[in-house]
C-alpha cells in the first residue's frame, strides 16, 4: 500500500513538475513573437482491482498542448492580409497627393499666367517683349509637367523595388514553411508528439506571408501544411516551396509584372505571369492595386491634359498668323500615337494616328487595336478590355474616335483580317511636351483672314466672304499679297485665282464637298457652286450668289501685325470646356482630387481595418495568448498541486517506516 502510496505521489509530483515547467515558460515568452501558450494536459492512470473495488494508480501527462485556434489563426491573418493592403496602398497614395499638392498651384496657376499673357499680347500683337513673356509661360508649364511625370515615374519605380523586396521575401518565407514541414512531420512521426516550437514558428512564418501576400493554408494529415495565395495557386506543399518572380511587363517595360516559376522535367525553368487580380492581398496587393488603380490611371490622366492643351494650342497657333505674316507653325512638341501593323496582314494599306481631331476631348490616353473583318472597322480598348466600338472612315480615309485621328493610306489597300496596334499611351506625354519655339513671333496673333473688294463693275449678285476664323481644315501656307478671283462664262461656271503682287505666286485652291477636299494647283479653273467654301492660299472664304461672267474679286491677305482675333482664340483656350464638361485647369483639379480621395478613403479604410485587426487579435489571443495574471494564479496552484504531493510521498514514507517497525 505504501508503495502504491510513493507511486500515487511520484506521478501528482511529475505532473506539478510538467505544470510548473510550462506555466514557468508562458510567464518567460509572454511578449515573445507568435508564442503560442501551452497547457499542460493530464489523464488518469489505469487502476488495479484489489477485490474490493480498482484503486487509483495517479495521474500520467499526456503532453504540452499549444493553446490553438486554427479558425481565429487564419481570420487574423485575413485581416492582417487585407491591413497590409490598404495600409500599403495608403502609403503610397498619401506620397503621390504631397507631388501633386495644391490643386489651384502648379499648373492652374501656370495656365492662369499664360491666359493673361495671351490677353496682354492682343492687347498689343506688335510687342516682342509681351510674346517673350508669353513664350516663358510656355515653358513654365511644360516644366511642370516634366517635373511632375518624373515623379510619378519615380513613384513607379519605387513600387518596383519594393514589389521585388516583398518577392523575395515571400521566397524566403515559403523555403522557410517547407522546411519546418519537414522537421515537424519527423518529429511527430518520430516522437508521437507535436512539436510546439516548430509550429510556433511555422505560424510566424505563415503570418509574416498572409501580410505580404494574402495567404491560405490547408493541413495534411502528417501535420504539414499547404500554403495557396490568389486564386489557389501553390506555394508551399508539404515540404516543397515554389518561388515568384518579377519581370517587366509584356505590355510596359516599365512597369514589373509577378510570375510563377515551374520547374520543368529537363531541368529548365517556365515563369508563368499572374495576373494582378491574383494577388489582390497583403503589401504585394497593396502596391499592385495602387499602381492599376491610382498611379496609371492619373499619370494618364495628367498625359492627357498634357497632350490636350499641346494639341488645341497647336491647333489654334496653325490657324493664325504669325507677326512676319506667315502661317502659324505649332508651339509645343506633342509626342503622337506610335502605329504598328500586325504580322499577320495581308494588305498594302498603312496606317497613322494623330492626337486631335472631333473626339480630342473623349482622349483617354489607352492602347487600342484596329481590326477589319472585310466589311467594318472596330477599335478594341486594350488597356480596359472595353468592348470593341465600330470605326467609319470617310472617303479620303480618315477618322476620328477616342481622341485621334486615324487615316488610312488606301481604303481599298485594306485586307480581311488586318489589324494595327495603336499605342496612344499618354503616361509619359508629359515628359516629353516641350516647347517647339524661342521665336516670340512665332505666336501666330493675327488670323489668316483678307478684305475682299467686289469691283464696281460687276454685274451679278455675288458675294465673297473672308471666314476668320478659317475652317479647322487649314493648314496650308498663307496667302500673301493680293489675289484677284475671276469669274468665267459657263456652263459649268468655273473661277480663277490670278495672284497680282509681283514675285508671288499663284496660290492653290482646296475646296471640301460631304466631307472630302478637293485641291486645285495654281491656275486650275475652280468649279462654282453657291454657298461653296474655299481655302485660297490658307484663307477660308465663302461664296455665294449668281456671279456674272467676268466679275472679279479682290482679296488683300492681313499682314499679322495688327490683329489680335488668332491670340485672343488661343487665350480663350485657357478657359473653354475641352476636356469632356472642364477647363484645362479644371481637369487638373480633378486629377488632383482624385489622387487625394483616393488617399482620403484609403486611410479610412485602413483606420477601419486596424481596429478590426485589433478585435481579431483580441479574440485570438484570448484563446492563444500569455495572461500573467492567469498563470500567476496557476503557478500558485500547480506549487499547492507539487507540496500536496510530496506529502502524500512523506505519508507513504511514515506508513512504511510503522510497517517495519512492527515486524521487528
Amino acid at each position: 500500500m505504501a508503495n502504491s502510496l510513493i507511486q500515487i505521489g511520484k506521478s501528482g509530483l511529475n505532473a506539478a513538475q510538467y505544470a510548473l515547467s510550462t506555466t514557468s515558460n508562458n510567464i518567460a515568452n509572454a511578449s515573445t513573437a507568435g508564442y503560442t501558450r501551452e497547457v499542460a494536459e493530464y489523464d488518469e492512470a489505469n487502476g488495479t482491482n484489489q477485490g474490493g473495488g480498482y484503486l487509483g494508480a495517479g495521474v500520467n501527462v499526456v503532453t504540452v498542448a499549444r493553446q490553438y485556434s486554427e479558425y481565429l489563426t487564419q481570420q487574423l491573418n485575413k485581416a492582417v492580409a487585407q491591413g497590409g493592403t490598404l495600409s500599403t496602398y495608403n502609403t503610397q497614395a498619401e506620397s503621390l497627393s504631397t507631388i501633386v499638392g495644391d490643386p489651384t498651384a502648379g499648373i492652374t496657376s501656370q495656365l492662369t499666367t499664360l491666359y493673361t499673357g495671351l490677353q496682354t499680347i492682343a492687347a498689343s500683337p506688335s510687342d516682342t517683349a509681351s510674346r517673350e513673356a508669353a513664350l516663358g509661360n510656355m515653358q513654365s508649364i511644360v516644366s511642370q509637367f516634366n517635373s511632375l511625370t518624373s515623379q510619378f515615374n519615380d513613384v513607379n519605380s519605387g513600387v518596383n523595388t519594393q514589389l521585388q523586396g516583398a518577392v523575395a521575401n515571400v521566397n524566403t518565407l515559403s523555403a522557410q514553411i517547407a522546411s519546418l514541414n519537414k522537421q515537424i512531420t519527423i518529429q511527430q512521426s518520430t516522437t508521437g508528439q507535436a512539436p510546439n516550437q516548430l509550429l510556433d514558428q511555422r505560424d510566424a512564418a505563415v503570418a509574416s506571408l498572409s501580410q505580404l501576400v494574402g495567404a491560405q493554408t490547408t493541413t495534411n494529415k502528417d501535420g504539414s501544411i499547404n500554403v495557396f495565395i490568389g486564386n489557389g495557386q501553390s506555394l508551399v506543399n508539404g515540404n516543397v516551396s515554389y518561388t515568384l518572380t518579377t519581370t517587366p511587363s509584356a505590355t510596359d517595360p516599365s512597369e514589373l509584372t509577378i510570375g510563377y516559376q515551374v520547374q520543368n522535367s529537363g531541368g529548365t525553368t517556365t515563369t508563368i505571369p499572374l495576373d494582378d487580380s491574383q494577388l489582390s492581398s497583403g503589401t504585394i496587393g497593396g502596391l499592385l492595386q495602387f499602381r492599376d488603380q491610382t498611379l496609371a490611371p492619373q499619370q494618364r490622366a495628367l498625359g492627357n491634359i498634357a497632350t490636350t492643351i499641346g494639341t488645341m494650342m497647336n491647333d489654334q497657333n496653325e490657324a493664325g498668323v504669325t507677326l512676319t505674316g506667315q502661317a502659324g507653325a505649332a508651339l509645343f512638341n506633342v509626342t503622337q500615337p506610335v502605329v504598328t501593323a500586325g504580322t499577320a496582314n495581308t494588305g498594302t494599306s498603312t496606317l497613322t494616328a494623330v492626337y486631335g481631331g472631333t473626339t480630342l476631348s473623349q482622349l483617354t490616353g489607352d492602347n487600342y487595336t484596329l481590326s477589319y473583318n472585310g466589311t467594318a472597322y472596330s477599335l478594341q480598348d486594350t488597356t480596359t478590355g472595353a468592348p470593341p466600338v465600330a470605326v467609319t472612315f470617310d472617303a479620303n480615309g480618315n477618322a476620328d474616335v477616342a481622341g485621334m485621328t486615324l487615316s488610312l493610306s488606301s481604303l481599298t489597300g485594306v485586307a480581311a483580317g488586318d489589324s494595327f496596334q495603336i499605342n496612344a499611351d499618354t503616361r509619359q506625354a508629359g515628359a516629353t511636351l516641350t516647347v517647339a519655339t524661342s521665336d516670340p513671333s512665332a505666336i501666330a496673333a493675327g488670323s489668316p483672314s483678307a478684305a475682299i473688294t467686289a469691283a464696281t463693275a460687276n454685274t451679278g449678285t455675288g458675294v465673297m466672304t473672308a471666314n476668320t476664323p478659317p475652317g479647322t481644315d487649314y493648314k496650308g501656307a498663307l496667302m500673301a499679297g493680293n489675289v484677284t478671283a475671276t469669274f468665267n462664262a459657263g456652263p459649268p461656271q468655273t473661277m480663277s485665282f490670278v495672284q497680282n503682287t509681283a514675285g508671288d505666286a499663284t496660290p492653290s485652291v482646296s475646296v471640301t464637298t460631304a466631307g472630302v477636299t478637293t485641291t486645285y494647283p495654281p491656275g486650275t479653273p475652280v468649279p462654282y457652286t453657291a454657298g461653296m467654301t474655299m481655302t485660297v492660299g490658307g484663307v477660308s472664304v465663302t461664296m455665294s450668289g449668281t456671279p456674272a461672267a467676268g466679275d472679279t474679286f479682290s482679296m488683300v491677305a492681313n499682314n499679322g501685325a495688327s490683329d489680335n482675333s488668332n491670340v485672343l482664340a488661343l487665350a480663350a483656350l485657357m478657359n473653354a470646356t475641352s476636356m469632356g464638361n472642364s477647363t484645362f485647369a479644371g481637369a487638373y483639379s480633378t486629377f488632383v482630387g482624385a489622387i487625394g480621395s483616393a488617399a482620403a478613403t484609403t486611410q479610412t479604410a485602413s483606420a477601419a481595418q486596424t481596429t478590426l485587426i485589433s478585435q481579431v487579435t483580441a479574440a485570438q489571443q484570448s484563446v492563444s495568448g500569455v495572461n500573467l495574471d492567469e498563470e500567476a494564479t496557476n503557478m500558485l496552484t500547480y506549487e499547492q498541486m507539487y507540496q500536496a504531493n510530496s506529502k502524500v510521498i512523506q505519508a507513504a514514507g511514515t506508513i512504511f517506516d510503522a510497517i517495519i517497525g512492527i515486524t521487528t
